[in-house]
Formats: C-alpha cells, structure tokens, sequence
C-alpha cells in the first residue's frame, strides 16, 4: 500500500501537468491474499440502504428523551456529545463527505455566498487539518433539509460562545480527530442492528453517490464535485477558479437538492435535537 501510494502520487503529477492524460494506478489497492478469495469478492463498503437509514434517524441517538428502548450507549453521552454526533451523522447523511472532513470542520467554515450557505472543506498547515488530496477541497452547500432543521442557528450559537469548532466534543489521541467516534459508531449501530462489516460511517459517502445516480438527473461530474472525487484527464483541471472549483455554487445547490431523503425524513420534527 505505501510503495502503491508513492507511485500514484508520482503519476498524479505526470496527470496534472499534462505528461499523462490518466492516472493508472488510480483505484489499484493491494490485496491481502489470506483475505481474497472467490467466496468473497464483493465490494469492502455497500451504502447504507434506506431502512438503515431510516431506522438510525430513528434510534435513540436521535430522540430526545429516553424511551422504553433507551440505549445505554447513547445514554453515556453528554448532552453536548450527543448533539454533535447526530449533526455528524447528519452532515454525513446530506453531504456524502469523508468522515474526518466533517469532523475538523471549524465554524467559520460554515459560509455564505451568492445567497448561498456553503461547508468549506480544506487543509489548512496552520492547525494540521488534512484532506485526502486536492480535488477534496470543495465547497459543498448545506442541504435545505438541515437548514430547515435549525442548522446555522445551532452554528450561530456556538460562534456567539465563542466556540471555535463545530464539533468541540471531539477529541483524540491520534492525529485523527474522528478515530473514537468511528469505534463509537461501529459499536452503536451493532446496538440498533444496521452493522456489517461492509457498512461502516463511510457507507454514507455510497448511500449519497448512489442516491445521487439513482435520480437520474445528476450529472456524474457534479456528483465527484460535491463529494471531492477525483476526476480523470488533463480536462478536468480546465475551468477551476482560484480556489480550485469546478462549478459555481448555485449549480452545485441544485444538484443537491435533486438527491431526495424525504422518505426517510418525515416525521423526524419532534424528535430531532440538531
């Protein structure tokens, strides 16, 4: 894996300054031999389906009270905790973004242009944030579901606290902020019966490209923009503007809201806390 990282990262290079037009180690992993075999090749990550997702939207993490089924591993959380991990659950549900991405967000990444709410996503040396490369930084506009829900008053508030992060609970001994969270999320959804062991957090970046294709009306570049996917050939770095976007932002809204959860959202007022 590190020799294959160091290879596609000599080849990115080739592609981005016009040497190559495609990068051929892209998407190529190892394989560990003791773990392949013909019985089992699926995929490593599924998408969550729509009962999963309904059924996390309805769990206890997403109550505000504690009910006849309380789960004791939501209870264990503060009430700071638990609304900070269901606004990361939310954000990965209505932004498909990489876990660790919404996790290190600031609030003063929570923005506003062309009438337009907006989560900048970027690496920034300063505070040693990181993203995966440079096509994930993006902007990624706010699903009208969460501003509906309270979303930039819940921001607002924390920015008049003084509060620095979006998710100031979060901390970690590793250089991953979201490393706990992840081992508390595999353990809760096991709790609520969505776990497998090729549906993890990530799933929700799968549901969010797989939803996004299933509507039929949007087109597959719009979809690597809003999501920081990689796109192949020396043409797909014509037309970036200084920060490195590809589309303006009311082109990526109305991508956005073409990707419909309302199926699993109805009803979910009066037990939402975010």
């Amino acid at each position: 894996d590190k020799a294959l990282t160091a290879i596609k990262a000599v080849l990115s290079h080739a592609v981005d300054n016009g040497f190559i037009e495609t990068n051929p180690a892209h998407q190529i992993r190892a394989v560990d031999p003791a773990q392949h075999n013909t019985n089992n090749a699926g995929p490593s990550r599924i998408p969550y389906d729509m009962d999963d997702i309904r059924g996390i939207l309805c769990s206890p993490l997403f109550q505000q009270e504690q009910g006849p089924h309380s789960n004791g591993i939501v209870n264990r959380l503060t009430l700071e905790e638990k609304r900070d991990y269901q606004r990361l659950v939310l954000l990965g549900i209505f932004t498909g973004a990489r876990l660790e991405e919404i996790g290190q967000l600031d609030i003063a990444d929570i923005r506003e242009e062309e009438g337009i709410t907006y989560i900048f996503i970027h690496a920034d040396a300063a505070t040693g944030r990181r993203i995966k490369n440079k096509t994930s930084r993006r902007k990624v506009p706010v699903h009208p579901f969460l501003l509906e829900k309270g979303f930039l008053p819940t921001v607002h508030e924390g920015e008049r606290c003084g509060v620095g992060k979006l998710f100031p609970t979060l901390s970690s001994k590793t250089d991953t902020l979201t490393a706990p969270f992840s081992k508390w999320w595999r353990r809760y959804t096991i709790s609520i019966g969505v776990y497998t062991p090729q549906k993890t957090f990530h799933s929700f970046r799968h549901t969010f490209k797989r939803e996004g294709r299933n509507s039929g009306q949007i087109a597959p570049e719009l979809l690597d923009a809003l999501q920081g996917h990689a796109q192949q050939g020396v043409s797909a770095n014509y037309g970036r503007d200084e920060e490195g976007k590809q589309y303006a932002l009311p082109v990526l809204q109305e991508a956005l809201e073409k990707i419909d959860f309302s199926d699993v959202t109805q009803g979910l007022e009066s037990s939402m806390m975010l």
